[in-house]
């Protein structure tokens, strides 16, 4: 149970993180620039904050916050910059006064602002203060960062389609429907992120520990999708790859096309491997996975992927 928000002698202005930036337009609402007091809760936690924008500079001063906060910092340090970028504004003053600093979200700040690559030297002389500045000049660039993940493809198997030719529309629609409901449900259930969809394919990601659970969710998919096909007499299968490298993450884009993605080679290979019936996974992979699992797995000539051994075949020992 998170504590309740401060009692206040007039109401204050209650908004989620994502209702105090308008979507529509990618501009922080006027109407929240009024230095006025706004509470601002995600996940069940709050801030008390309020905002002003003056020559070039966004200023947030955090004045209370609930114990669980930092749920609602990370998500408005994340979302501020590309608004304040969209607005021409430079720069954005973080304000954080005692109450908040009690909560350890000095600490939260600092954390973030170093994984953005943005010092966190300046402060005020003052003990009952920390005040931080991040320039927003390049901030969609800081907030790309390089870093190992487990990336995983899922993909209805080519020439499906032509597979089901002459049969009805509706059940071409629910396979996709199914399809799509799956890699959701798997996903979360996992621990991944769906990153984006792109045509029938599915592009999700882990944590590089986390390999075990991105196989896992990969073939939780395939299951989902097996048993939504059994009605129809036409098999209909996934390729699916599964690779283990560094990418590139972080917001791609401008404007209102902004969006979190990710970049580099190792998820290209990742779509090579999924080209095609079956499940496929990289020597990377095949390398961190359990003892126990890796029987599963038969590699290709160079050893550089390795395929799953379907029930009824041999595997080659590893």
């Amino acid at each position: 149970m998170s504590e309740p928000p401060p009692e206040e002698q007039d109401p204050v202005p209650e908004h989620t993180v994502m209702g105090i930036f308008r979507m529509t337009d990618m501009l922080i609402d006027e109407k929240i620039l009024t230095g006025t007091p706004i509470l601002v809760r995600h996940r069940g936690a709050w801030i008390l904050a309020r905002f002003h924008a003056r020559q070039g500079v966004l200023t947030i001063r955090i004045t209370q916050a609930s114990e669980q906060c930092a749920p609602v910092v990370k998500l408005l340090m994340s979302m501020a910059p590309r608004y304040a970028h969209a607005r021409g504004w430079k720069t954005i003053s973080w304000v954080l006064y005692q109450e908040a600093l009690a909560r350890g979200l000095d600490g939260e700040i600092r954390k973030v602002l170093r994984r953005l690559h943005v010092s966190t030297e300046a402060a005020s002389p003052r003990s009952t203060r920390l005040v931080v500045s991040q320039p927003v000049h390049s901030a969609t660039e800081l907030m790309r960062t390089r870093c190992e993940k487990a990336i995983a493809v899922v993909d209805l198997a080519s020439g499906w389609h032509r597979r089901l030719r002459g049969q009805e529309a509706s059940l071409r629609k629910g396979i996709i429907e199914d399809y799509r409901e799956a890699c959701v449900a798997a996903t979360r259930a996992k621990g991944g992120r769906i990153v984006r969809f792109v045509v029938n394919a599915c592009l999700v990601v882990f944590p590089p520990e986390h390999v075990t659970e991105a196989l896992a969710c990969v073939l939780e998919i395939r299951r989902r999708i097996q048993e939504s096909v059994g009605r129809c007499s036409v098999p209909v299968d996934l390729g699916a790859g599964l690779h283990l490298a560094t990418v590139t993450e972080g917001e791609f884009g401008k404007g209102n096309k902004l969006r979190y993605d990710i970049v580099g080679t190792g998820v290209r290979h990742a779509f090579d491997m999924s080209r095609g019936a079956g499940v496929r996974i990289s020597g990377a992979v095949h390398r961190v996975l359990p003892a126990k699992e890796r029987s599963r797995w038969r590699a290709t000539p160079d050893d550089a992927t390795w395929s799953l051994v379907e029930e009824g075949q041999a595997a080659e020992p590893s």
